[in-house]
């Protein structure tokens, strides 16, 4: 339950520690550093895709300038190994 606003399903092999981690710096660096204005209020997320979560603002959603919803990717770089699987 993130917020209170509802149940989302945390990535993969992610930890409820880590997946705040993770929302709290795609905030930041996708929303704040976006200059997208965010008015007072309890946020919570909606699952939206693989990592993918939208914005929810009480009913509706947080929108950008141009209308379209705030998804917060927090899609992880994937590691790719070259030979063998570490031990």
């Amino acid at each position: 339950d993130y917020n209170g606003m509802g149940n989302v399903l945390l990535p993969w092999g992610m930890s409820a520690e880590q997946f705040d981690k993770q929302v709290n710096q795609a905030w930041n660096e996708q929303v704040v550093g976006s200059g997208i204005k965010t008015p007072p209020g309890q946020y919570g997320l909606q699952s939206y895709g693989d990592s993918q979560y939208l914005v929810k603002l009480g009913t509706g959603y947080l929108l950008k300038d141009d209308g379209s919803p705030v998804v917060l990717n927090l899609t992880q770089k994937r590691q790719r190994f070259s030979g063998d699987v570490p031990q």
